[in-house]
């Protein structure tokens, strides 16, 4: 039904770190951009500008903006089994495994990132389960003690503030977010995470109903996100899934504010975007307001409905979308009611499958209420 944009705040914000299978000795690899890469080397410290590493006797450092990540030569097995849990999208797994690792291993480099997986890990599954919020933060402030300007620094920050939003603490995120905003540029941290920095900061201010303050800062995502793309392609495909994000979450702050014409106007003016995904946020969004508005209405549920329909069949569509698609059918078809044949069989479906098939969206959640209600 649908292509999907790989989700801001799960999978989306990997940072690369490249496995090869173990050896007997250690023997670490750095990926230079010129292809020119360090083989047989040791990696002492990870920093956010430079790494580390001993080649024979000599010590030597290269700056990060010269490399392409790197590979450990030799990794506990308990790290490659968490790197594997991880790309299954079972983070709950993945995060006990880098733990494991993290015990398990004497290579400070090692231990740290393996700490770092870990409280990153948790944080995405505390998106989903709550529960994991408080080992998420604690993962997470460990590293960032040990390691205040480590190559991980900017990530494990973000991450640290979705643990701490998903813990329910969105004034503490929000506070932490707005030194971030502060210092991020400054501080010589990578474009991309600055685009990150302010669709958190929004969804924080947004949990608290400060709507305008959120539209001010999901504006901002877009500029930082281009930015980003200018400077390095390799993230592209999840700066635009943020930047499609934070235009939805635009209009979602005017429907905050009960100011639905106002919100309808916005995502009628999205629906001529030619950006990837957008167009369908925008039919997806219409749809959710002309529900909002319907009521007992008939013709605007019909219109909502044809809204939802455009939206579900636009390419690019991420999940996000495509959840929000299918649930406020959901909803249109429970209000017509009689109006449609098997209406509440068929709004059923819509929500089951909002629950299965995109449980990392906040939709599915609201699928399982429904169906629990």
């Amino acid at each position: 039904m649908t292509s999907r944009i790989a989700a801001f705040l799960g999978s989306a914000l990997c940072t690369s770190l490249l496995v090869s299978a173990p050896a007997a000795a250690q023997k670490d690899t750095i990926l230079r951009v010129d292809g020119k890469h360090v083989t047989k080397c040791k990696i002492l410290k990870l920093e956010l500008d430079k790494i580390s590493y001993s080649k024979g006797a000599k010590q030597q450092e290269i700056l990060v903006s010269r490399t392409n990540g790197f590979r450990f030569g030799s990794l506990p097995e308990a790290f490659i089994r968490g790197q594997s849990a991880e790309n299954r999208n079972d983070h709950l797994n993945a995060a006990k495994l880098f733990a494991e690792a993290e015990a398990a291993t004497k290579n400070a480099t090692i231990k740290s990132s393996a700490k770092f997986f870990a409280g990153r890990a948790y944080s995405i599954q505390a998106e989903r389960e709550a529960a994991h919020a408080n080992t998420a933060v604690a993962a997470l402030e460990g590293y960032l003690s040990d390691n205040p300007n480590g190559y991980y620094m900017p990530e494990a920050k973000v991450r640290l503030a979705k643990a701490r939003l998903a813990g329910g603490d969105a004034a503490g995120a929000e506070t932490m977010l707005t030194d971030m905003v502060a210092t991020a540029s400054s501080g010589g941290w990578p474009l991309r995470w600055i685009a990150h920095i302010q669709q958190t900061l929004g969804t924080a201010q947004y949990a608290q109903n400060k709507y305008s303050d959120a539209r001010a800062s999901y504006q901002a995502v877009a500029g930082a996100a281009d930015s980003a793309m200018g400077q390095d392609n390799k993230h592209n495909a999840e700066l635009t899934a943020i930047k499609t994000n934070s235009l939805v979450m635009q209009g979602e702050t005017y429907i905050g504010e009960k100011m639905l014409n106002e919100a309808l106007s916005y995502f009628q003016n999205l629906t001529n975007s030619n950006a990837k995904g957008v167009k369908a946020a925008a039919h997806a969004g219409q749809g959710q307001i002309l529900f909002l508005q319907g009521g007992s209405d008939t013709t605007k549920l019909r219109q909502a409905q044809l809204a939802l329909a455009r939206a579900s069949i636009e390419p690019d569509t991420s999940d996000s979308t495509s959840a929000k698609a299918l649930f406020y059918m959901a909803k249109v078809l429970t209000a017509l009611g009689d109006k449609e044949k098997n209406a509440l069989a068929r709004a059923k479906t819509y929500y089951r499958s909002v629950a299965s098939h995109y449980s990392n969206t906040p939709w599915a959640t609201l699928a399982r209420k429904e169906l629990d209600g």
